[in-house]
């Protein structure tokens, strides 16, 4: 594989390795947000469906209600998934690029085998015509 390459594989891995980070930390803490309980301070105090003051409802949204950290999540999501494919893909153009180095050298030694044979059938016509004119001398 090219240094091209290599150089590709690694920034998309490391770009699908902190998105799939910071898609984790989001979904840890806004699921962490949920069960958690708020003590009766004012101003902290939430109304209940019954219209009590009282804690946060379990099992509450699972995206968190400030919108910077829905568009944190919903951009480490599309980053982690837009990396992987990324990724792929040059994994898929380099495999590919190898395939065909590797056909083409094949092609190039295969030509050059070919190459040393033919050589070798004129050498060996060459050796023959010259003992065959020197055997008359010889006579």
């Amino acid at each position: 594989m090219s240094g091209k390459y290599r150089l590709l594989l690694a920034s998309w891995g490391a770009l699908f390795l902190a998105s799939t980070l910071i898609l984790f930390v989001n979904l840890q803490s806004s699921s962490g947000d949920a069960g958690t309980i708020l003590p009766p301070f004012p101003g902290n105090e939430l109304e209940t469906e019954e219209g009590v003051p009282g804690d946060k409802p379990a099992g509450g949204d699972l995206l968190p209600e400030d919108g910077g950290a829905q568009w944190s999540l919903i951009l480490s999501t599309a980053s982690a998934f837009i990396s992987a494919a990324g990724f792929m893909a040059t994994t898929y153009f380099a495999m590919r690029n190898d395939h065909r180095q590797a056909a083409l050298t094949e092609l190039e030694v295969q030509k050059l085998a070919n190459e040393i044979e033919r050589q070798r059938l004129e050498i060996d016509q060459l050796r023959r015509s010259q003992q065959n004119q020197e055997k008359p001398q010889q006579e």
